[in-house]
């Protein structure tokens, strides 16, 4: 008889295990599309993207930001949700009420720092410090459990959302990006900014939506595994305790 400790090491071999050759096909021609592209727009007279405005600094830098807070902030938006409703039973609109506390944090710090750029005109530092604590909120998250307190979860998205509000206000990265590139190009420059943060939020819902949904996977192998094991386990100990009786 196979006993819980081997079973539990033994796990099936799935179909979802294995590399899927579509997948391993979608990656090389997506990369294989990018290269393209880059060759052509290196060699048209008047290409989409002009790729010497990634030698500037402040576009890069901005685009870069734009694409990774784009990754955090709608995976954030898309996955917290669907967490705490299969982690503690709530409801469509009360997960949704659950995520009150970020946008209150996005609103303190858009509208202050809002006010404050349009007194001082400086605005630099405001995109810097809420990466900062955009980044630690996100880092904080980390820590989230299927049995947190209701307040610490609160306390952990008000942080991300004062940090995605001083990135926000205004369009503060856009400014900086308008501000550094030659007039006749603002509008590519806004544009490609905002197509790479678009990306970064598609990249980043369908990575981290692949993560949770692969270590809710084996979880909920364990949990069943486990489970299947107290009926066998139930019936050998009521077996030897009909062998002992007679």
């Amino acid at each position: 008889m196979a006993t819980p400790s081997a079973s539990r090491t033994e796990r099936p071999t799935t179909k979802n295990d294995e590399i899927d050759g579509r997948l391993v096909a979608l990656v090389a021609g997506t990369v294989g599309a990018a290269v393209v592209f880059v060759l052509v727009e290196q060699r048209v007279a008047e290409p989409i993207l002009p790729l010497h405005l990634f030698k500037d600094p402040t576009f890069a830098i901005a685009t870069s930001v734009g694409l990774i807070i784009g990754m955090g902030m709608f995976a954030a938006l898309a996955l917290l949700p669907t967490f705490f409703q299969m982690s503690t039973g709530a409801s469509v609109a009360g997960s949704g009420f659950l995520m009150l506390p970020m946008m209150a944090g996005v609103m303190v710090t858009a509208i202050g720092s809002g006010i404050a750029i349009t007194k001082t005109g400086r605005y630099r530092m405001y995109p810097i410090v809420g990466m900062a604590l955009a980044t630690g909120g996100l880092s904080w998250l980390t820590r989230l459990q299927g049995g947190l307190s209701m307040v610490l979860f609160s306390a952990m998205i008000f942080v991300l959302g004062l940090g995605l509000g001083l990135r926000l206000v205004m369009r503060t990265i856009v400014l900086a990006v308008q501000s550094s590139v030659e007039p006749q190009e603002i509008g590519t420059a806004t544009s490609a900014n905002n197509f790479f943060r678009e990306i970064g939020a598609a990249v980043g819902v369908a990575l981290f939506s692949t993560i949770l949904t692969g270590r809710l996977t084996d979880r909920l192998t364990d949990v069943f595994a486990d489970r299947s094991q107290e009926p066998v386990a139930q019936l050998s100990g009521e077996q030897d305790a009909a062998t002992l009786t007679r």
